[in-house]
């Protein structure tokens, strides 16, 4: 078996590892960084969304969260993490929110009073976050005109975008300001850095209260080869669902680890007489938050296969629309839970078991989303709206709306999904075993840096503040060794 030394060993190359990996560098740190995924550019599958789908994404994106109903979310799997196929959408967490991570923090509640914002600063001028308003976008103008029409309040989108010459929803022309454009083509040039792709951590091993050596296995080719990595300190950035299943399969377990949040998010189509052109365009710059902190509307993601899978959930309704792509738009409703789901581990099982059964709260919210932004879209002049939900017959006046089925009937056949997850290793779960600053009491020399140790769900697209409390969670930690 091979064998590898080095000074601090980060695992998972997302927002969160990035982040820290900075810190570390900036500290004179050796950092070996592994990496389940391979190595992409971001245009790498520029002309092949299909194989963007199965290469960049955990389970093709399609991972399940079992409840009723069951809740599909998506997860990266490359080098960058979820920032080299995302929408690159870069938020502060609304100060309500700050307040109340503030008072419910143990140790550092001032952080997210002042210190975040530095952060935050950081990151948005590294990323080049910018509102982008170099021609119209009627999916985009769509949304803006049912926020005026009904006076509701909206936040605009700063989006990690750079030279960007396309005009698609996601950014495929090298100008996405993802990881690997930044903070892991900087870490590349420092001779201390080292990163390895297509190596997955299988086993932490543990002495005591520390942390000695990871096993791993790195995929050559057809091949499978076993390594051993002795570290002096470990990072652990492999995710919400990643993070704690690893720690779990390790032998370290106890009560609250696992328990997570997500965003619960429905998508609702619209077809309009104009043409939208939504496959087109970059996504909506803006999204409603009249109905904040608990509700959100926003523009979706399009493409033929997303509007396939909409169409596939009530063909015999939604047929007609296959011929009418042009003029259909995409949104979505967003809220932020009440509830909690779990990351279990079983035995004989090498994959997470993941469960999220939503409180009736939730389902009024999410209903209450559907209904507002249905009723904006046909004051706007939709002919038709079909939310996500199994078998609906769709709406094509504002007089259906009233004669929406019961939640309780429905919610089973809701199609829900989710690109945010975190908070499994929030100190919320367990004041006493999971601290701040991503620490593990039980383990001396480790540090968690990615969206696991978000104190909850934050209401708005995660990247900034996952990226944020890594930088401070490797702060503290190198504070901490350097005495």
């Amino acid at each position: 078996m091979k064998k590898i030394e080095t000074e601090f060993l980060i695992i998972g190359s997302g927002p969160g590892g990035a982040a820290a990996s900075e810190r570390l560098l900036n500290s004179k740190k050796e950092v070996l960084m592994i990496e389940e995924g391979s190595d992409f550019s971001c245009n790498s599958f520029k002309l092949n969304p299909t194989d963007e789908m199965l290469n960049m994404w955990k389970d093709a994106a399609l991972s399940p969260a079992f409840g009723i109903p069951s809740i599909t979310y998506a997860e990266g799997k490359c080098v960058g993490g979820g920032t080299e196929i995302n929408s690159g959408i870069i938020q502060r967490v609304p100060e309500e929110v700050l307040n109340s991570w503030s008072k419910l923090s143990k140790i550092d509640g001032e952080y997210y009073l002042k210190a975040i914002h530095e952060d935050y600063d950081f990151i948005e001028k590294k990323l080049n976050a910018s509102i982008l308003q170099d021609r119209r976008n009627m999916h985009s103008e769509m949304l803006k005109k049912v926020a005026g029409l009904n006076s509701w309040k909206i936040d605009s989108l700063p989006r990690a975008l750079k030279g960007c010459t396309c005009y698609e929803p996601l950014c495929n022309c090298g100008g996405r300001q993802s990881m690997t454009k930044t903070f892991l083509e900087d870490a590349k040039k420092d001779n201390a850095f080292k990163l390895e792709s297509n190596t997955k951590a299988i086993k932490i091993n543990f002495k005591k209260n520390k942390a000695l050596s990871v096993l791993a296995e790195k995929k050559i080719n057809n091949t499978k080869e076993k390594i051993e990595i002795h570290f002096k300190h470990l990072c652990l950035s492999a995710g919400t669902i990643n993070t704690p299943f690893l720690m779990m399969k390790s032998g370290l377990n106890f009560k609250g680890l696992g328990n997570f949040q997500l965003h619960p998010t429905i998508r609702v189509l619209a077809r309009f007489k104009e043409n939208i052109e939504a496959m087109k365009e970059r996504l909506p710059d803006v999204a409603i938050t009249e109905f904040m902190p608990h509700i959100r509307f926003g523009g979706s993601v399009v493409s033929p296969a997303i509007f396939g899978m909409n169409l596939s959930e009530s063909w015999e309704k939604r047929s007609h629309l296959a011929n009418k792509l042009n003029n259909l738009a995409s949104y979505y409703v967003m809220i932020k839970p009440l509830s909690w789901g779990k990351i279990s581990k079983f035995a004989f099982i090498n994959s997470p078991f993941v469960s999220y059964r939503l409180k009736k709260e939730d389902f009024s919210n999410l209903n209450k989303g559907l209904i507002e932004l249905s009723k904006g879209l046909f004051e706007l002049g939709a002919l038709e709206v079909h939310p996500s939900i199994k078998n609906h017959e769709g709406w094509f006046s504002r007089k259906d709306l009233d004669k929406n089925e019961p939640v309780n009937k429905i919610r089973k056949k809701f199609n829900l999904m989710s690109i945010h997850l975190f908070s499994s290793c929030s100190p919320l779960n367990n004041f006493e075993n999971l601290l701040d600053f991503g620490r593990v009491k039980k383990v001396k020399n480790l540090f968690i840096a990615d969206g696991s140790t978000l104190i909850n769900a934050p209401g708005v697209n995660p990247q900034a503040t996952i990226m944020a409390v890594s930088r401070r969670n490797a702060e503290s930690y190198l504070e901490k060794v350097n005495g």
